[in-house]
């Protein structure tokens, strides 16, 4: 049986939303280590799962033609996994992987997708690519 999440979230993201989005998110959300190397998103693949790091540190990984590989962004406790799934799409052309082990939580893209649906602040996800530095900085939105 998977491990139930907290009931308040440690993720930074998480913790600026309100009660009432958080809790469109809380049941879905399951507790899981990340273990290092593993594969959170593969590239060109559908994205199943979003993750929200609590602790340790996920590469965003672009692989060139010529089998070049450029990290392009880390996602730590601040942020979430499937960037890619937010702004419409189900896959990324990026590699994402656990270049730090920790632990987090992850929810299923189709509950995320719902929530969105059913919450203005966590639909805006969509629309405001830096929702979590100013969500961080200033704290919840509604």
């Amino acid at each position: 049986m998977p491990a139930k999440s907290p009931s308040r979230p440690r993720n930074r993201l998480l913790t600026v939303l309100s009660q009432a989005d958080f809790g469109l998110l809380q049941p879905h959300l399951e507790a899981l280590p990340l273990d290092l190397r593993k594969d959170l998103e593969v590239p060109n693949l559908r994205i199943d799962d979003v993750y929200f790091p609590n602790v340790g540190i996920a590469s965003v990984v672009a692989i060139q033609e010529n089998d070049t590989r450029v990290e392009v962004g880390l996602v730590g406790c601040e942020g979430m996994t499937g960037t890619s799934v937010v702004l419409g799409s189900d896959r990324s052309p990026n590699e994402t992987y656990m270049q730090v082990a920790g632990e987090g939580q992850r929810i299923t893209v189709s509950r995320l997708l719902a929530a969105m649906k059913a919450s203005e602040c966590v639909s805006a996800w969509n629309k405001d690519p830096v929702f979590g530095v100013i969500g961080i900085q200033s704290g919840p939105r509604h």
